[in-house]
């Protein structure tokens, strides 16, 4: 465990402040896509009777209607009797596909997901397949693979509102951004840690910094989600070297100690007392 902490340690100085500005970059250039899928949208609406006489069209729209259809028929198994409910959401998700030029059987499979792990509410259902569409299509990632990333996160953290998925979704995107990882890979490995870094106490942006920092440097993406979850879960159940090593730094336990240092601070301060030279006697 001390190699473990040490190895992390080392790499996760400053990861803070490169991240904090990361994320800065990262959501401008968020606002520049949504600006861009916007005016593809109006120019798409503008020129809809010019592209509909291009050959080919025609037969790729029956194409795209039936797995859309088929699409909304899973979707419908979700909320079944409420068949006012499906056309809605399928004339959204048809709006969608033209705002962020996603095909609607990658969009439909998003909305399953998003109303199978958030349930369905009003007002809220699509603007959470808006988001999630919108950090796939940043990401060149499935709407599945986002949607199954802020999901982890925002029900590990106990706060599932679109703004919430918002947040998660730009810290995967600055991540994936500043890291050797991608969607999927953050998608499939997160999941494993976000429980122990709610638990502790770890923020968000920390956590989402440590994987930025780590992957492709302690190892793949799966590889650095073991790693913190062997040191989270051995700061929440402390063995007895460990609770002496957190008795050395002040801290009566580990989330005690997550609170007063953050997460790379108190890897630093463990290691600097595990170092230290032990007391004459």
């Amino acid at each position: 465990m001390a190699a473990t902490i040490g190895a992390l340690q080392v790499r996760l100085e400053a990861s803070d402040a490169a991240f904090t500005q990361g994320l800065k970059r990262a959501r401008k250039s968020l606002r520049s896509f949504r600006a861009s899928a916007q005016n593809f949208t109006q120019a798409g609406l503008a020129l809809g009777g010019f592209s509909a006489a291009l050959g080919g069209l025609a037969a790729a729209a029956g194409r795209a209607s039936a797995a859309l259809n088929k699409g909304m028929a899973n979707v419908a198994t979700l909320i079944p009797e409420n068949t006012a409910r499906v056309a809605e959401l399928k004339t959204a998700v048809q709006d969608l596909a033209v705002a962020h030029g996603r095909d609607s059987q990658d969009l439909t499979a998003g909305l399953y997901q998003t109303i199978s792990a958030f349930g369905d509410q009003a007002g809220r259902t699509m603007e959470i397949l808006r988001i999630n569409s919108e950090a796939a299509a940043a990401g060149v990632a499935t709407t599945e693979d986002a949607i199954a990333l802020t999901s982890a996160v925002t029900k590990s953290y106990g706060d599932t509102s679109a703004e919430a998925v918002q947040k998660a979704s730009d810290l995967a995107f600055v991540t994936v951004r500043l890291g050797q990882t991608s969607f999927p890979e953050l998608a499939a490995a997160i999941g494993k840690t976000t429980p122990l870094a709610a638990q502790l106490g770890v923020r968000q942006e920390e956590l989402a910094a440590s994987y930025a920092t780590l992957s492709g440097v302690t190892g793949s993406t799966a590889e650095v989600s073991t790693q913190l979850k062997a040191v989270m879960a051995g700061l929440i159940k402390p063995t007895a070297s460990m609770k002496d090593a957190l008795a050395d730094v002040g801290a009566a336990s580990g989330s005690a100690l997550i609170e007063s240092r953050g997460l790379q601070g108190g890897l630093t301060a463990l290691i600097a007392g595990t170092s230290a030279p032990s007391p004459s006697r």
